[in-house]
């Protein structure tokens, strides 16, 4: 089970969470900021989970606007409340602190119970494969611009399953150029490139794998650039594995590929 150490600054978090906390008029305060952003994780995970019943866009509103109504609030206050830590990124993080903990917790407790709802996001005919975190936040001084992941071939993978990598951009100063890909035991590659534009956004980029190969990897990575003070978020990330489909089948050709050439005419070339 993966950890998070409790740092000096996440201690100094939570206790900051325990004393006298002022935020202006209309924006929520953290505490129950971190109630609400917890309650949006669970809401997602239900969707993830029965993404079939969930996955459509009405669907997914109905529920993010029960979460909303919950914890007594509405889109333009979340709106409003999600800007002012955008330009307060310190209580951003501490928000964000209490709400891995309690999601830690959270997950141990189903553990322990033996709960396997956390296997429905990996197996199934859809299904939600995302390794990484579903929220991701970038600046100057972050670590890495890319984005990056890497899937082997596990028992639940079939030959010709498509995968569509999805997420919100918010605050985006310049396009975000996407790739994603799969490489075969051939050694052949495959791949399709979409770019996000500026400011706020929603990606969507599909890959079609091929029935006829083995596949043994499927990759893919996100180039940002934020700069000076920008802060850009990733949002709502998920990649959406389902089953070989004949009707989007046809769409694999426009992908783009490279196959190697069988070892006998390399070696005749080099005659």
């Amino acid at each position: 089970m993966r950890k998070i150490g409790l740092t000096i600054a996440v201690v100094t978090a939570i206790m900051a969470f325990g004393g006298c906390h002022r935020t202006p008029e209309g924006i929520i305060p953290p505490h129950k900021m971190a109630d609400l952003i917890i309650d949006i994780h669970k809401a997602e995970g239900v969707v993830d989970m029965d993404y079939r019943d969930w996955g459509n866009d009405s669907s997914k509103l109905l529920l993010r606007d029960a979460v909303y109504r919950r914890h007594n609030a509405d889109q333009a206050k979340v709106d409003s409340s999600l800007a002012y830590y955008g330009r307060n990124i310190t209580d951003y993080i501490k928000i964000y602190d209490e709400v891995i903990s309690r999601l830690e917790e959270d997950i141990d407790k189903s553990e322990a119970m033996g709960n396997q709802g956390i296997q429905l996001s990996i197996v199934g005919d859809s299904a939600n494969a995302w390794p990484l975190a579903r929220r991701i936040i970038l600046n100057s001084i972050s670590p890495s611009k890319v984005i990056s992941f890497a899937l082997q071939r596990d028992e639940n993978w079939q030959n010709g399953d498509s995968y569509t990598w999805n997420a919100k951009v918010i605050n985006a100063r310049d396009g975000i150029k996407w790739l994603i890909g799969a490489e075969y035991a051939d050694g052949s590659l495959e791949w399709n490139t979409a770019e996000s534009g500026e400011g706020n956004d929603a990606v969507s980029i599909w890959l079609q794998t091929d029935s006829t190969r083995d596949l043994e990897k499927v990759f893919g990575y996100a180039v940002t650039a934020p700069v000076g003070n920008d802060i850009l978020y990733l949002d709502s990330i998920s990649l959406v594995r389902e089953r070989v489909n004949k009707r989007n089948y046809s769409r694999r050709s426009k992908q783009q590929r490279v196959t190697p050439l069988p070892a006998d005419s390399v070696v005749e070339k080099k005659k």
